[in-house]
């Protein structure tokens, strides 16, 4: 696998758009919600608790201070009513409010309560769970969304946030199930519709979800979600330039986060456009929140692997400079040591001294097979006139399949340079075989031909 097929195969999680929260739409003025706030719509007791004269009083005159714009002064309604711990729909009211003011906790526990009293309360299920869902509690939200599909649910958001729970339960197949069903009562819900690309990506259904997003961009050029997971279907259809003209757009559109950012870098790196893989690595390192320090020693790695080693010493820099970096590495080993490596072999290619290349030595001496080092090491005592050690290097650097082809050319090389023609040969064959290069099939044909001539002599 070639340094670039490599990075690809890393990009293809990376790439992700963050699912935007999915609220409860309050609709206090419609003449529909007011029937549902006044309680008249109570006429299915399986699911809905009945509401008595007096709980119809106060909730009238609670619907007329939300009609009026006073929210406030309908939540203090609610919570001075002595009737509301015993009354499920003025609870469950009471936590609709809650919610809109963004007071989420009090809003689940009005809801819970609502639920106590009236365990087969439909809406307290369905809203509970959005609640719960905002909050990030994924696993507690489904039961409550299942019951209330058992209870006879047939509403898009109801089916959609089930299908939000399937996504983040890994269950694609059920996900898509569910963001299909919801989108036939909200057809026009961009998340119901954006879910349903995430899965068909899943699911390996790329023909699809290309279609779909390419629909959905149709009405809503300026979602970078869209282009983003665009870009992913893009990088495994094999079509890296695509995938970077969608990133771009979203990258313009100002919203990409740190980790899709650095991934756009690898993408640049690939294509050889170095200053804008750079750019869009200095983007990552200085977000806010910026890259986990694992990604961004990556991005160092990628950098070094393609033997730009001024670059990697600018990120290395950034690193350095950034508090948060700082706070990463503290307690971190494992990435402490990565960032020590790579420094090392900055370092060293600034100055190849016999001090220095210790320092490499000493990496290799921890890890036989880091290849990046052994090539290294290889260059180094080529350069010394030292073969047989360099030789030694090259042969450990072709175990790790990565760098075998340019651990075979580079022995190759040498043992053309010392007139062993047989083995020369073996060896750049097997790198042409591996990763076929028109320059190498030349070298080939030319050196079979003075081998021939060399033995007819």
């Amino acid at each position: 696998m070639t340094l670039n097929q490599s990075i690809i195969c890393l990009l293809f999680l990376g790439i992700t758009a963050n699912a935007a929260p999915m609220p409860i739409a309050p609709r206090w003025e419609s003449s529909q919600f007011r029937r549902v706030f006044t309680a008249s719509y109570g006429i299915d007791s399986r699911i809905e608790p009945r509401v008595n004269i007096e709980e119809k009083t106060v909730l009238e005159k609670v619907a007329e201070k939300m009609a009026a714009g006073k929210r406030t002064d309908a939540v203090e309604l609610l919570k001075g009513n002595p009737l509301l711990n015993g009354s499920a729909v003025m609870l469950f009211n009471l936590a609709n409010l809650l919610f809109e003011q963004e007071n989420r906790e009090a809003s689940v526990l009005h809801f819970r309560k609502a639920i106590e009293l009236y365990p087969n309360f439909r809406d307290a299920h369905r809203n509970l769970a959005v609640a719960l869902v905002q909050g990030e509690n994924i696993r507690e939200a489904e039961p409550h969304l299942r019951r209330s599909l058992e209870l006879g649910a047939q509403d898009g958001l109801t089916l959609g946030l089930l299908g939000y729970c399937h996504e983040s339960a890994s269950r694609p197949q059920a996900a898509l199930q569910a963001y299909r069903s919801a989108t036939l009562t909200m057809p026009d819900e961009f998340q119901w519709r954006l879910g349903q690309g995430r899965m068909l990506i899943e699911l390996g259904e790329l023909n699809s979800a290309a279609a779909l997003l390419d629909e959905l961009l149709q009405k809503s050029p300026q979602q970078p979600a869209i282009w983003s997971h665009l870009a992913n279907v893009r990088l495994q259809q094999g079509k890296p330039l695509l995938a970077i003209a969608d990133l771009e757009v979203a990258r313009r559109l100002g919203s990409l986060d740190s980790g899709t950012a650095l991934s756009l870098g690898h993408l640049f790196l690939n294509q050889s456009l170095y200053q804008r893989a750079m750019d869009c690595y200095q983007d990552a390192l200085k977000a806010n929140p910026p890259a986990p320090i694992t990604k961004a020693i990556d991005a160092i790695d990628y950098l070094l692997r393609a033997q730009r080693w001024h670059d990697a010493g600018n990120l290395a820099q950034t690193i350095g400079s950034v508090t948060g970096y700082q706070e990463q590495l503290t307690g971190n080993a494992k990435a402490t040591r990565r960032l020590e490596r790579a420094k090392a072999f900055i370092e060293f290619h600034k100055d190849n001294s016999e001090e220095n290349a210790k320092r490499i030595a000493a990496i290799v001496e921890k890890n036989p097979l880091d290849a990046l080092a052994l090539l290294l090491l290889a260059d180094f005592h080529l350069a010394n006139k030292r073969q047989e050690h360099a030789l030694m290097y090259l042969e450990q650097a072709a175990a790790v399949k990565e760098y075998k082809v340019e651990a075979l050319r580079k022995q190759g090389e040498i043992l053309v340079q010392r007139g062993d023609y047989t083995k020369a040969l073996s060896l750049l064959t097997e790198a042409q075989q591996l990763a076929p290069d028109e320059n190498l099939s030349k070298y080939i044909t030319t050196l079979k031909k003075l081998a021939g001539t060399l033995d007819r002599e």
